[in-house]
């Protein structure tokens, strides 16, 4: 559920000068335990709570906590998507589900609009190959509705998207992908998709704190987590998206998904065939020059480590996780934060990179708060304000003469384009609508809404003034 605000560079030129002060790597004290070190590092990074958990084939886990314990339930965001993965392919170990299934043949009415989409596949999902686009997914995303039937109402409303590529042949990362596998799952099972994750994962791994179900989260006191907005954690109150368990709302404590990562770490024969998990965590597609996508997972090449390791971010808007396996040497990580903002995702997504490089002996890397996005939106306030002074400067002043008349002009001017500006950033920068901008950078959304606020005002204003002069003149 990534949203990429860079495009917003082009509003922010006034803030050139604040961009270059880019934020400094957090480094722990050098005699902690890497887990230690990464939980100073995510409370450094303006996390309230968070839990690190080193994982390894023969030996007893270690974890480290702030605010938090062992038993304390996170949303684990994208990270569900290996979950749903793993459920999938129990079902074809079992021959109740083939890779190559197409989805219309587990759920007759899916298609998309022009009736596209009958030739999408299991393993099409399972690797973005679908065709079925990112911003399809994000409008389905993060919609609170308790009504039992709600994703299987979301995959219906997929009849309006419209097929982005022919399916197999390109990768393109999407909710929508797993919102509609999740539903697959639930029909070859033959029960809703929250009981048959937890009787095809969750119960076989003895993962009894592992929530599902609004209800189960209600009885949790599971935490929406905070939104990182005008430099600081803010307490955030979605409730909790059932419709979105299948892609990114499993919520899990550090002791579940300790015992999660050893299952995926050894391979448990328990659990799959041992050619279903190398079809699971090998390469399936390729997503960039050091990535490629398996089934729920991503196969990265970190520097400082010599093989490439399984891992996978996940973000709900209030909550990060982080999930990274490496066979080569026998060890997993798992991060838990209960903060987000894109803002801050590359100083996150370091962290359990980082413990990896740390066992091996290697250094930790540099990262930090993106500082185009941190101050992006008091460069987009600061704008607002400097509009709204000249504006009201020029309003209340008598600036005569056609001079005066020139500098009203200009500044309506750009007040208007700012204005436009404004409102027409989410959807031609970005590709996203405002519900989306609002859930996801909340201070961005606030700072656009009052620059479209302060142009429209201050453009009226200042037609209005020379309008006023000009009438004075004749």
């Amino acid at each position: 559920m990534v949203i990429r605000l860079r495009a917003f560079v082009a509003l922010a030129l006034i803030a050139l000068f604040l961009v270059c002060q880019a934020n400094s790597p957090v480094v722990a004290a050098a005699d902690q335990s890497p887990e230690s070190q990464a939980v100073e590092r995510l409370r450094s990074i303006g996390s309230p709570s968070a839990a690190v958990a080193v994982v390894e084939r023969d030996a007893r886990p270690r974890q480290a906590f702030a605010d938090s314990g062992a038993q304390t339930p996170f949303l684990v965001g994208s990270l569900s998507k290996s979950f749903t993965a793993l459920a999938a392919m129990r079902l074809v170990d079992s021959g109740r589900l083939r890779l190559d299934d197409t989805v219309r043949s587990r759920l007759p009415s899916f298609t998309l609009a022009d009736g596209a989409g009958a030739g999408i596949t299991v393993r099409q999902l399972l690797t973005h190959t679908s065709g079925i686009g990112r911003l399809d997914g994000l409008e389905r995303a993060d919609i609170v509705d308790d009504a039992p039937c709600k994703a299987a109402s979301l995959v219906r409303s997929l009849s309006s998207a419209t097929l982005r590529h022919t399916p197999g042949s390109k990768y393109e990362y999407s909710d929508a992908n797993y919102l509609v596998l999740g539903e697959v799952v639930a029909a070859a099972y033959g029960a809703p998709y929250p009981r048959a994750l937890r009787a095809l994962v969750l119960d076989p791994l003895g993962m009894t704190e592992t929530i599902t179900t609004p209800q189960e989260a209600r009885a949790a006191g599971l935490s929406a987590g905070h939104r990182w907005a005008w430099g600081g954690a803010r307490d955030f109150d979605l409730p909790y998206v059932a419709s979105g368990l299948a892609y990114g709302y499993v919520a899990s404590t550090i002791t579940d998904l300790t015992r999660y990562a050893r299952a995926e770490l050894t391979r448990d024969p328990k659990l799959l065939s041992a050619g279903s998990w190398r079809l699971m965590q090998s390469a399936q597609v390729r997503t960039g020059p050091t990535q490629s996508y398996g089934f729920g997972w991503r196969i990265t090449q970190l520097s400082g480590l010599d093989r490439p390791v399984i891992e996978h971010t996940g973000a709900t808007p209030g909550s990060f996780a982080h999930l990274l396996i490496s066979p080569d040497t026998g060890r997993a990580v798992v991060v838990l934060a209960d903060v987000y903002s894109e803002a801050l995702a590359p100083a996150l997504a370091q962290v359990g990179p980082d413990v990896l490089r740390r066992l091996a002996g290697s250094p930790a890397e540099p990262g930090g708060i993106d500082p185009v996005l941190r101050w992006l939106p008091w460069a987009l306030a600061g704008l607002a304000a400097a509009l709204l002074a000249a504006a009201a400067f020029l309003t209340l002043r008598r600036v005569g003469g056609a001079a005066g008349r020139w500098v009203r002009t200009g500044v309506g001017v750009l007040a208007a384009l700012a204005a436009v500006l404004a409102w027409l950033a989410p959807s031609m920068l970005l590709g996203v609508d405002w519900q989306i901008v609002r859930l996801w950078s909340p201070d961005v959304a606030q700072a656009l809404i009052a620059l479209l606020v302060v142009g429209v005002l201050a453009t009226a204003a200042m037609v209005f003034s020379v309008l006023r002069g000009v009438r004075s003149a004749a």
